[in-house]
């Protein structure tokens, strides 16, 4: 899950105190107002772990689009065999005009 247990705990703290304080001035009696108050931070805190649950599932449950971006390991094998062959006809074509330049700057010195 993403965060951890204490987060529930910061949140049904802010609940308990939200509502004692709303509720404070209402018609109540003080233990009325501390059992409902007690009773909401409870809702709260196991409220918590679904957020928390949800959260988590959406941050790392991969979607559609990442899947689709890496591709398959046949299209891997090919994009190397692709690029293998690319490099062996540069490094044929670098050598030939490696090759050529030498035998100029050789032809230059004599």
């Amino acid at each position: 899950m993403a965060g951890s247990i204490f987060y529930n705990w910061w949140a049904a703290l802010v609940a308990f105190t939200i509502y004692f304080f709303c509720n404070l001035q209402s018609g109540d009696t003080p233990t009325q107002i501390l059992i409902q108050t007690f009773i909401i931070a409870l809702v709260v805190f196991v409220a918590s772990f679904l957020v928390r649950y949800l959260i988590a599932f959406v941050m790392y449950t991969p979607t559609e689009i990442e899947q689709e971006e890496n591709p398959s390991d046949e299209h891997i094998e090919v994009n190397e065999d692709m690029e293998k062959a690319d490099l062996e006809v540069n490094t044929e074509s670098q050598a030939e005009e490696l090759a050529k330049a030498v035998k100029t700057m050789m032809a230059q010195d004599e």
